[in-house]
């Protein structure tokens, strides 16, 4: 009797193994993933992109069995893209807050400090839309234009969008102003103590047509009554056309600012996106996209401006151009059959 039950569960090991045995040698592949770390390298502290750096690490920390980030404050788009331009030794593990304008500037070496054209910066996901232009308290100053013999608060030097490309725009238009550059904060403090008579303002696309401001216009709004100065559509139009800059020019509807925007506010603005060199691994790529993709929805719980990360439009890296996005991305869009650019 012995005998036959041991007949029987041999029979069925033997059934067993040619069932599994054309799977086996897949089974031999999938080894533990080795655990990786990464640095996500974002905005200001309080700036709502530093809050999203926070809120992706997170998501990666909690979503990931071998991916480990950790958000770090940096001083914005050129800053962080030339940080892999200048230090190599980041480039494998170093995901960053940048823009398509950016990595134009770097090929074209125009960031101050990059002497050799550097261009193996690559889209990893679509982080949102941003517009800037300037607010002011004197409800005369209606666009800059007005703001000829003025003083007007600037981010700090180096801050691309919010700083060095005014200076640049004001010079092609014609506009000497006296430019104080100080941090945004700061910059909303002397608007208020009436030490500047303008300070840039920054606001962030949440939804199509649908625009949040940042946190510090946000605060000047609840407290003051601001005016918003726009640039003339026209001219600053044909100023960008022949500088070949690839920057853009946002119509924030009335009243999404607040009661006192009782007009469209036509700010300058880019395309923001997350992304990598080329020389960080496509499975970490790969891997931080698929972590976005399944938790679009969670972003907005961490700050407003996460409304515009969706499964629908974070392959929308502002280019169609397959070459210009990080293959571990591109791998993960086909899969999902999401096209890229607009």
């Amino acid at each position: 009797m012995e005998k036959r039950k041991m007949s029987v569960r041999n029979a069925v090991c033997f059934l067993l193994v040619l069932v599994l045995l054309p799977f086996m040698p897949a089974f031999a592949q999938q080894k533990p993933h080795e655990k990786r770390e990464i640095k996500i390298l974002t905005f200001n502290v309080g700036s709502s992109t530093y809050v999203l750096g926070i809120a992706l690490a997170d998501l990666i920390n909690k979503n990931s069995t071998w991916l480990k980030a950790s958000a770090m404050e940096s001083q914005g788009v050129n800053v962080n893209a030339k940080i892999l331009a200048l230090e190599p030794e980041n480039r494998k593990n170093t995901l960053i807050w940048t823009s398509q304008t950016t990595l134009w500037m770097l090929k074209n070496k125009q960031i101050q400090g990059v002497d050799i054209p550097y261009d193996s910066i690559k889209a990893v996901s679509m982080f949102g839309r941003s517009g800037n232009s300037f607010v002011s308290l004197d409800p005369n100053i209606k666009t800059v234009n007005d703001l000829a013999g003025k003083t007007v608060a600037l981010a700090p030097k180096g801050i691309w969008g919010m700083s060095t490309f005014h200076s640049i725009m004001f010079n092609r238009l014609g506009i000497k102003a006296n430019f104080k550059y100080m941090g945004f904060d700061a910059g909303m403090s002397a608007l208020k103590d009436g030490l500047v008579d303008a300070a840039i303002a920054g606001t962030i696309m949440v939804k199509p047509d649908k625009w949040a401001p940042n946190p510090g216009l946000q605060a000047l709004i609840a407290t003051n009554k601001p005016s918003f100065i726009s640039y003339d559509k026209d001219r600053a139009t044909a100023a960008l056309q022949k500088w070949g800059a690839p920057m853009m020019l946002w119509e924030i509807p009335p009243k999404q600012m607040g009661p006192t925007q009782t007009e469209t506010w036509i700010t300058t603005g880019l395309g923001l996106l997350w992304g990598a060199d080329i020389e960080m691994p496509n499975d970490i790529v790969y891997e931080i996209s698929r972590i976005i993709y399944e938790n679009t929805e969670k972003f907005s719980g961490y700050h407003v401006t996460g409304r515009a990360i969706t499964k629908e439009t974070m392959a929308l890296v502002e280019t169609t151009d397959r070459s210009k996005v990080h293959p571990g991305a591109l791998k993960f869009y086909d899969e999902k059959g999401l096209g890229i650019g607009f």
